[in-house]
């Protein structure tokens, strides 16, 4: 995974910085995130961009940070810079041979800022004096970090970014990205995700050696493949202390070559709950979301949906706005109630494509789809369908990952 640092690292030094200038706040639309940043960051001075994401607007505070200094990005996480962050991302990206074999240096250290007897700076000067970590590993878990993130946080939602100052950034020991090149690399990410979650709508997906498959590997490949037996793509990524993209491309050729085929339980399948009053919707609806390989679970009564959702506790929620005694939008308030529905992915089903760029400013907490309106776009709207679902599936595991705190 060395390949991830060429180009975007860059050395940085501690300038005076002009604490007058502070970045406006702004707002930005689920997608164009990645296009403010590039706009936004050469004129960032030394602090975090603080982001808050519409679709988390009724929950607890969550803000994404993003650390800069002079137009590098240093990190990226659910809270500021600190050395229990920090230990977290090296625990999750070291080589787990560096750390299993130095495993008592680490727990004492992991000790130690448990305590908050280490700062950020002392926890990487203890690292590299006793040899278990290099400027270089650390570069990679960091950078690692910030592109699974940006992965996640870039096409969330609509939301809002302001700026805070926060000068001692300036002096923490770890290096500076360079934005362009960093940013064009998440763009890299995308469309490679784009041609993964094709097969791979979900890294909970458990993969299996097929029995014809055995004797396409050698002994080495099947040991290895072996030792991973039961386990998801996420925990061999974690295990390996590799980047999710890594793994799922790796099975993906893995797949592709007929080796080894993806299962998962009934519990770790996205399920899709649509609710519309058409039986016909319904039918194509579940038809879509069996060529995607979703669950598809049905309501076509809205005093009923609420109960479902309940009972059945659904990925995504798909409703239809227009719906006799319950609207689409009235359910939607019921559903935002419920504190434990409040980072559910909902989507509104409309048939006119034109009133949902205005209902979407005022909706914030929710997405917007447009019916096909002939058979002939039927095609078109499946392929829209997998695109919105895999995006709003990997927010679901993101709002887990935030909640937890980095």
């Amino acid at each position: 995974m060395g390949t991830l640092n060429s180009g975007i690292t860059n050395n940085r030094c501690t300038p005076m910085t002009d604490s007058s200038k502070q970045p406006r706040p702004f707002t930005f639309a689920a997608g164009q995130l990645l296009t403010t940043l590039i706009e936004r960051l050469p004129e960032s001075g030394t602090g975090y961009w603080e982001h808050q994401f519409d679709r988390l607007s009724h929950t607890k505070n969550l803000p994404w940070y993003l650390a800069v200094d002079q137009g590098k990005i240093l990190y990226s996480g659910g809270n500021k810079i600190s050395a229990a962050g920090l230990m977290k991302i090296l625990i999750r990206f070291v080589p787990p041979t560096d750390i299993a074999n130095s495993k008592a240096h680490w727990r004492v250290l992991q000790g130690a800022v448990e305590a908050k007897q280490i700062d950020i700076n002392g926890l990487i000067e203890k690292l590299y004096a006793i040899n278990l970590l290099t400027p270089e590993v650390l570069e990679h878990a960091i950078l690692a970090k910030i592109l699974m993130d940006f992965d996640a946080y870039l096409s969330f939602s609509d939301g809002s970014a302001k700026f805070i100052s926060a000068p001692e950034l300036g002096r923490i020991l770890i290096p500076g990205f360079d934005v362009a090149n960093l940013l064009a690399a998440t763009q890299q990410r995308r469309q490679a995700w784009g041609k993964v979650n094709q097969t791979i709508y979900s890294m909970k997906l458990i993969p299996t050696i097929k029995p014809e498959g055995l004797a396409k590997l050698n002994d080495q490949e099947r040991t290895e493949i072996a030792t991973f037996n039961g386990a998801s793509l996420s925990e061999i990524a974690k295990a390996t202390g590799k980047d999710n993209l890594e793994v799922a491309q790796t099975f993906l050729k893995l797949y592709r070559a007929g080796i080894v085929e993806f299962q998962s339980s009934s519990t770790e399948t996205p399920s899709i709950l649509v609710i519309d009053d058409s039986p016909l919707f319904l039918k194509q609806f579940n038809h879509w979301t069996n060529n995607i390989g979703y669950s598809f679970l049905p309501c076509s009564d809205a005093e009923k949906a609420i109960n479902t959702i309940a009972q059945a506790k659904p990925s995504v929620v798909f409703l239809d706005v227009n719906m006799p005694i319950i609207s689409g939008f009235e359910l939607m308030e019921k559903i935002r109630a419920n504190p434990e529905w409040a980072n559910l992915p909902v989507v509104i089903l409309t048939g006119d494509s034109k009133l949902s760029n205005k209902w979407r400013a005022q909706w914030g907490g929710c997405e917007f789809l447009a019916k096909p309106a002939s058979t002939a776009e039927n095609t078109g709207f499946q392929v829209v369908l997998q695109e919105l679902i895999s995006k709003l599936l990997q927010p679901t595991t993101l709002t887990s990952k935030v909640s937890n705190r980095d």
